[in-house]
């Protein structure tokens, strides 16, 4: 079973994506002879005389050179995201390797992420999927104005990620100062859903995972606000906001900006909801790693109340 992976051929530049197949990458073009050997992530080490394993979902492998198991799926995901393995930089709980983004000045996360850090799995603990989520709405009266596009990137309990964009129709003209602050305009949502499917699908995408925003106290109302207007109930029960933990961490400047700013992260199409959600990711294992102060783990249900006296106020639905 080969892996997939979401990126064109360098060689041929072919729409169709290149592809691994035990220890080799290669074109699925059949006209471009693109073809280069994946050492192992470990260890550097070539996979050439390593034995790949198939099971009913991925191919795995030992490395000879340090005995590691290794499979396409972590490979795919290691590609797909342009993360490099730093053997030398080790993670502070379980002493494996971690991953970083090349030519960005933010903190290493573990190799092994999710059994690690935050999970408590090397203590028996059960794992954690987490969800970072944006909204572009607008404006900035929840039930009033209406949400344009959701933007959410998923770690899920094997540590992949999966992106989550979608656009709604507010069934309204945007307001100019929304055009201007979001780049996002008229004819971009021109045929984009209603509120209802495209909620269905992000609660979906959500399920218990645990919910990650910068300035939850925003972000949450609206997710909250939307699902009792349509009765839909949301499985996820603890969310975290990286603004406050930045303000628990001492940080002097706490807006997304300025931390992205501070730390190097990439943050191009900054207030488009999924830049918007992928930075709070970045933010988040910074203030993770930092250990400065814990979590701040809230409860969902704190957040129904407010939502509840909302619905109430607005009691016509403006989107749906």
């Amino acid at each position: 079973m080969s892996v997939i992976l979401e990126k064109p051929c360098p060689k041929c530049k072919s729409s169709k994506s290149v592809q691994i197949n035990g220890a080799n990458l290669s074109c699925q073009n059949s006209e471009c002879a693109f073809k280069i050997e994946v050492p192992c992530p470990l260890c550097n080490a070539s996979l050439s005389d390593a034995t790949f394993k198939q099971s009913d979902y991925f191919q795995t492998t030992q490395c000879t050179s340090c005995n590691n198991v290794i499979t396409t799926k972590k490979l795919k995901h290691l590609i797909d995201n342009g993360l490099h393995v730093d053997t030398n930089h080790r993670c502070d709980t379980c002493n494996g390797p971690t991953v970083h983004k090349a030519q960005m000045n933010i903190t290493n996360r573990c190799f092994y992420f999710p059994a690690c850090a935050d999970q408590g799995q090397l203590f028996g603990g059960p794992k954690e999927s987490l969800v970072f989520l944006d909204f572009e709405t607008t404006g900035l009266e929840i039930g009033r104005d209406a949400i344009i596009e959701f933007g959410a990137l998923k770690i899920d309990e094997d540590g992949d990620e999966h992106s989550f964009q979608r656009f709604v129709s507010p069934n309204r003209p945007l307001p100019a100062k929304i055009v201007q602050i979001t780049g996002i305009t008229d004819a971009m949502l021109e045929g984009a859903p209603d509120l209802e499917p495209v909620i269905d699908e992000f609660l979906e995408f959500l399920g218990h995972s645990t919910l990650v925003c910068h300035n939850a106290d925003f972000d949450i109302p609206w997710l909250v606000t939307a699902s009792l207007r349509l009765n839909r109930p949301i499985q996820t029960k603890n969310v975290i906001c990286t603004m406050n933990w930045a303000k628990n961490s001492q940080e002097s400047r706490y807006g997304l900006g300025a931390l992205t700013k501070k730390y190097n992260i990439g943050h191009a199409n900054a207030h488009r909801a999924l830049a918007d959600a992928v930075a709070t990711k970045e933010i988040y294992f910074i203030l993770s790693n930092k250990k400065v102060s814990p979590r701040p783990l809230k409860p969902l249900s704190d957040y129904r109340a407010l939502s509840k006296r909302l619905v109430e106020r607005y009691s016509t639905p403006q989107q749906v």
